[in-house]
């Protein structure tokens, strides 16, 4: 099968899309247990503590992207997959059967093939994962320059961010990755995992800010809040209606049932993602709501959307967090570069 993806500035805007060819791993055959396919991911805490590492040494942070990351492992000898060539192929004739020799999208274990890969490559430029947070890479790059030059990689799945101290060794490490994977390096580390980046240097410090104003905008539109006339509200909660006080309704219609629970399965699934994000406000009603997945009320509902008017509330702020050379992040709103 082919799938098509969509992939997003910082602002919310589409600039590309992929189409890529997947096998349909749930017709594997094999018994794989959590630990033989999963891929390791850098957690919001590890990727703070490279936020505030870039802010305290004052480097410039950059980021890069593997391109068909899962594509770019080499398949075991103890695993064969045999599969039909896509429907339509120009380049074999139909009902062809093909034997990958790499691992592909969709294959169970192709995650963890690719992880295995990323870090065995980084393991022979000399940067090794940490003990307790495998997805965050430090070693030593040499260089004509600064033959000791230290790097911290953070890895989440195919993108990464990393810093080095010496421009000569930036380039070295790139020339050096560039040679054992297919990856792109972005001149501007402006966004990653859909949170923006805005990244001031001057001679005395450097400051970062992220917030994740395109989710908060997309979140409030989705529940039909972007209207003119529907007023923010100043906290998340309602006065006088605890969430964990709404009654059950048992005599509910099933299909109302059905369309409130996959109505705050969203609502909470984004409001989850800004609170371990950039918004700590919201983790507490997040948390409330989440309890109630599949027990949702249209009362449930009508709390998740007094929880998103308060972030309408807060767009034009756009809050978020800020990182400096002090090293603990803090909540604050958005700053004026200029003023700093």
């Amino acid at each position: 099968m082919a799938v098509a993806v969509v992939k997003y500035h910082e602002n919310g805007t589409p600039y590309c899309a992929k189409y890529r060819i997947c096998v349909l791993g749930n017709l594997d055959p094999h018994n794989r247990t959590k630990s033989d396919c999963y891929t390791l991911v850098m957690s919001q805490l590890e990727f703070w503590l490279l936020l505030s590492e870039t802010c305290r040494k004052q480097c410039h942070l950059q980021s890069g992207d593997f391109e068909q990351a899962f594509c770019q492992s080499m398949l075991p000898n103890n695993e064969s997959y045999v599969v039909r060539s896509p429907k339509g192929c120009f380049l074999t004739p139909p009902k062809t059967l093909l034997l990958l020799k790499k691992t592909l999208y969709g294959l169970k274990r192709s995650p963890r093939h690719w992880y295995m890969k990323a870090k065995q490559v980084l393991n022979d430029l000399g940067i090794y994962e940490c003990y307790n947070a495998p997805c965050v890479f430090r070693g030593f790059i040499s260089s004509h320059t600064n033959p000791n030059s230290e790097i911290i990689l953070g890895l989440y799945v195919d993108d990464f961010m990393y810093f080095l101290e010496d421009h000569a060794t930036k380039i070295a490490f790139k020339s050096l990755l560039f040679n054992k994977l297919n990856v792109d390096f972005y001149r501007n580390s402006t966004q990653f995992l859909g949170m923006k980046l805005n990244i001031v240097h001057n001679e005395t410090e450097t400051t970062i800010y992220i917030n994740q104003q395109a989710v908060a905008e997309n979140l409030v539109a989705n529940a039909g809040l972007d209207q003119p006339h529907v007023n923010p509200t100043l906290t998340p909660y309602r006065s006088g209606f605890p969430v964990d006080k709404i009654p059950p309704h048992p005599n509910l219609p099933p299909e109302c049932k059905a369309e409130c629970e996959m109505m705050l399965w969203s609502y909470v699934g984004t409001l989850n993602w800004l609170s371990t994000g950039t918004r700590p406000d919201l983790s507490t009603i997040t948390k409330m709501l989440a309890q109630y997945s599949h027990a949702a009320t249209p009362a449930h509902i009508t709390s998740a959307k007094y929880a998103i008017k308060n972030l309408k509330g807060t767009l034009r702020v756009q809050r978020g967090l800020v990182f400096n050379a002090a090293g603990e992040p803090w909540w604050g709103h958005r700053f004026d570069p200029i003023a700093c």
